[in-house]
């Protein structure tokens, strides 16, 4: 026993240090292990996250599709409202054509339908990549009856292309007949000859 105990006293000091060296180890390892497992936690809430945000846009992916799809008709209605060439002088004769038809079409006598061209930039600043809006004043002298006259303007608001009346004028003609000055806007696209 004796021996034991001079063994023990000899070595005191090895034993401390070592239990000390152990119990740093033990610390250490457990300061490891909870940065891990904070880690593993940080990790887990990011994806959750990710994966909430994820859940988000696909509900809204939907909601997107039915607006595109809704802002891809509007566009297509308004387009169809103007007139589009390749042009000035193709859109600006088509225009022509088109309000000799519906003259014609009122029964109304044309002396002159003349267009001229100008172009208005009716695109807010800042729209990179926007189609400029460009215009077209035809100035018209025509005769005719009343009737006539209110068949033509009926015809000219039912048109799919879209017309302003800017100005117009009527002074008697003969017994029954009118002479008619009008001037018309209407506006137009211009597309790559692609």
């Amino acid at each position: 026993m004796i021996s034991l105990a001079k063994y023990y006293n000899r070595h005191r000091r090895r034993a401390i240090l070592i239990v000390a060296a152990v119990l740093l180890l033990v610390l250490n390892l457990v300061r490891w292990v909870n940065t891990a497992y904070q880690t593993r936690v940080a990790e887990a809430e990011s994806t959750a996250e990710r994966v909430e945000q994820y859940r988000f846009n696909a509900r809204q992916i939907d909601q997107l599709k039915e607006e595109l799809e809704k802002n891809l008709k509007v566009k297509a209605q308004v387009e169809k409202a103007f007139f589009t060439g390749v042009s000035d002088e193709e859109i600006a004769s088509a225009m022509q054509i088109r309000i000799q038809n519906l003259v014609m079409k009122a029964g109304l006598e044309s002396e002159s339908i003349r267009p001229t061209r100008q172009a208005v930039d009716r695109n807010r600043e800042g729209d990179a990549g926007a189609v400029p809006l460009e215009e077209v004043i035809i100035k018209a002298r025509l005769a005719g009856t009343q009737q006539q006259f209110i068949d033509f303007l009926s015809d000219i608001y039912s048109s799919q292309q879209f017309f302003k009346i800017e100005s117009f004028t009527l002074k008697p003609y003969k017994k029954a007949g009118l002479k008619i000055f009008i001037e018309f806007k209407s506006y137009y696209f211009l597309k790559n000859s692609e």
